[in-house]
């Protein structure tokens, strides 16, 4: 009798047991995959050598999101499209550009989404293709995500993102991604292509559970933290409901609307490459977005000098700050010999935001002085850049 009672008490300890060791091994399986998305982060961090976090000084925020297609065994990367996403936190607006694969960046033949060769885990390509898209755009980026097509298109972690069934999705954005690979689209299909792209890889078992067993992550390869990244891609659909589009690879009957036709000087192929100008109308046509508030209140005078060796620093730096609302009142070659990039300004508690804006802009140590250069100058606050 006495062994019968044991025995009733000993079956469910068992269960029990078997259960809590299920829960532990699920737990801990989780755990091991959640550890290898973040050591992703920080293999990407440190390739990355923070060269974005040092774009963070000001309140606007710029995601790069791009799809493109790994060739494992080459080491190398087609791009299939890109995103880059700027969202104002001060006033909540926010603009989304639209890249097509076939859209060079600058001049040169590998400036291109399409041609750009990346390195199939954390090389320099994509820092490399970053700082492409940040002097087309003359906008410094903050943050990257790069998502692999193929995990995009498949449903391999069975979960349908909408009602009406995976395969027809999938096949609506099969089709449409292959139709912008060959000439443009209307802003509505931008628009659906973003809203696909973010709410498929913003459900929770795609970022989570998708990591192998050795720690590389499949589907999403970016410097930012787990937390950080789903929340931009749970934004995604909010975006391209509400957000302003611009499209680049637009076009209003025969003209272009942001891109021109150049040839190539070595090959004599016809290209279409990025109207910078024309981006920097559209950018400044929506200061309500790009420019910072503080920076238009304090309205310093700016000047930009080159003191280095790499040409069109100047112009680059004058961009990058017009497009976020400063008043550029000259740029050129600096008249005096500098060995170190050095910002001089008039008044620095005057001009603290715009200043600290500058500084953020810079990916290195820079000296500030809080007086005027020796060369004739006018303006509040004049950058030298070496």
């Amino acid at each position: 009798m006495k062994k019968k009672k044991e025995r009733k008490r000993i079956v469910p300890r068992l269960f029990k047991l078997l259960f809590l060791l299920m829960v532990v091994g699920v737990c801990g399986y989780l755990g091991f995959r959640f550890l290898g998305v973040l050591a992703i982060n920080n293999d990407m961090q440190a390739v990355l050598e923070g060269s974005l976090d040092a774009n963070k000084a000001y309140d606007n925020t710029v995601t790069l999101l791009v799809v493109e297609e790994r060739d494992y065994e080459k080491g190398t990367n087609e791009i299939a499209y890109g995103f880059l996403a700027v969202e104002n936190r001060q006033d909540g607006g926010a603009a989304i550009f639209y890249i097509p694969p076939w859209v060079y960046l600058r001049g040169g033949r590998f400036s291109s989404l399409n041609y750009f060769g990346l390195n199939s885990t954390f090389g320099r390509g994509y820092v490399d293709l970053v700082r492409e898209v940040e002097k087309g755009f003359a906008i410094r980026v903050d943050d990257m995500i790069f998502i692999d097509v193929e995990d995009l298109l498949s449903n391999k972690n069975g979960i349908p993102f909408y009602s009406d069934g995976q395969g027809e999705i999938s096949a609506n954005l099969e089709d449409l991604i292959e139709k912008q690979r060959k000439g443009s689209i209307e802003e509505s299909e931008v628009r659906s292509l973003l809203a696909w792209t973010t709410q498929k890889n913003s459900k929770f078992a795609d970022l989570f559970l998708s990591t192998d067993l050795d720690g590389y992550y499949a589907g999403i390869i970016t410097n930012m933290s787990f937390k950080d990244s789903y929340s931009f891609l749970s934004r995604g659909g909010g975006l391209a409901s509400n957000g302003t589009i611009i499209n680049i690879g637009e076009r209003n009957g025969s003209v272009a609307g942001l891109y021109t036709r150049e040839e190539l000087s070595d090959t004599g192929e016809f290209v279409y490459q990025l109207d910078t100008q024309e981006i920097d109308n559209k950018i400044r046509s929506l200061k309500g977005i790009f420019f910072d508030q503080d920076v238009v209140r304090e309205q310093a005078r700016v000047e930009v000098y080159n003191a280095g060796d790499s040409a069109g620093m100047a112009s680059f730096y004058r961009r990058l700050l017009q497009n976020l609302g400063f008043n550029v009142i000259r740029h050129g070659n600096c008249p005096v010999n500098y060995d170190k990039t050095t910002v001089f300004v008039s008044d620095e508690q005057k001009f603290a935001s715009s200043l600290n804006i500058v500084k953020g802009l810079f990916i290195i140590d820079i000296e500030v002085v809080d007086e005027r250069p020796d060369f004739m100058n006018t303006g509040d606050i004049v950058v030298i850049i070496h």
